[in-house]
């Protein structure tokens, strides 16, 4: 026998394909249209299968039953198993604790990512105070919340009403300074 397994599956358009060779026969087979990757994977075992298993004294309509329940039972793992969920848009706060200051801004990207690209063009370590969902309205409406206490762009000096949000919502120090961090 001479089928590789996992081998031969592959996407074409909006169609999975299977090619691999059983018996020193080639077989080229058409999958399914418009579904996953891990739904195509089980499509490509169960089809593999009812080529391997091909027994003169089956019937095709038994070979049939057999290969949709299997088609079956990967549609319903695919129901059970759903895309991982995208990232969320946030609203962060990142505290530069030599000034006190604090950066109220906003990412749908990730927040890592947004911290890593802001602390490589900075000498100050940054700490992430946290994050709360939101959309970028809400990050404006905070902005203006606190404009008393505005430094420049999007950064605020920690203080008075910010103070006491930071802390509302998430641990925060009395006096944010590099000791108490």
């Amino acid at each position: 026998m001479s089928a590789v397994k996992c081998s031969g599956l592959y996407l074409r358009g909006e169609t999975w394909w299977l090619r691999f060779t059983h018996r020193n026969k080639k077989h080229q087979v058409r999958l399914a249209r418009l579904v996953g990757k891990s739904v195509a994977v089980e499509l490509a075992s169960a089809t593999r299968e009812k080529i391997m298993l091909e027994e003169p004294h089956e019937s095709i309509r038994d070979k049939q039953a057999i290969f949709q329940q299997k088609v079956e039972g990967a549609e319903q793992s695919a129901v059970l198993d759903p895309p991982p969920p995208r990232e969320r848009p946030r609203v962060y706060f990142l505290l530069d604790p030599k000034n006190s200051a604090v950066k109220i801004g906003w990412t749908r990207a990730g927040v890592r990512q947004r911290i890593y690209g802001l602390q490589i063009g900075s000498s100050t370590e940054f700490v992430l105070v946290g994050t709360l969902q939101g959309s970028r309205t809400y990050e404006k409406e905070l902005h203006r919340r606190f404009e008393e206490h505005h430094l420049r762009g999007e950064w605020f000096r920690v203080e008075g009403a910010l103070l006491e949000f930071l802390r509302s919502k998430f641990r925060f120090p009395t006096q944010p300074s590099i000791s108490n961090l």
